[in-house]
């Protein structure tokens, strides 16, 4: 997987901090992106998740790409079906700085 090769060469250039973005709908998809990450620095893993309401409401809002459509609900379900085994889930309604902080404050311990 190539996000975790950049993950893995960022850190090996001396970040202290890489944060890598994708949603993650499967163990597997976990799974793969552990495998494919050969750096020393650990890695965790979060799931920011809200209501189904709140991200039809945030995608209805997005500008500079074609909407998502169906795949919007579909992905939800997925997630939504594996959240278990996704890692630590933080409820993602609040201000981005608040939700920011909580996984700065879980980054941490």
């Amino acid at each position: 997987m190539n996000g975790a090769t950049l993950a893995a060469n960022y850190i090996r250039a001396g970040y202290e901090l890489v944060v890598f973005e994708y949603c993650f709908e499967a163990a597997r998809h976990v799974r793969r992106f552990l495998d494919a990450y050969d750096a020393r620095a650990p890695v965790s893993v979060f799931t920011l998740w809200a209501p189904f309401d709140t991200i039809v409401e945030r995608e209805g809002r997005r500008v500079g790409r074609p909407p998502l459509g169906d795949r919007v609900e579909a992905c939800f379900r997925s997630i939504e079906s594996n959240l278990a085994e996704l890692g630590e889930v933080v409820d993602n309604v609040g201000a981005p700085e608040e939700v920011a902080a909580t996984l700065d404050a879980l980054s941490e311990s």
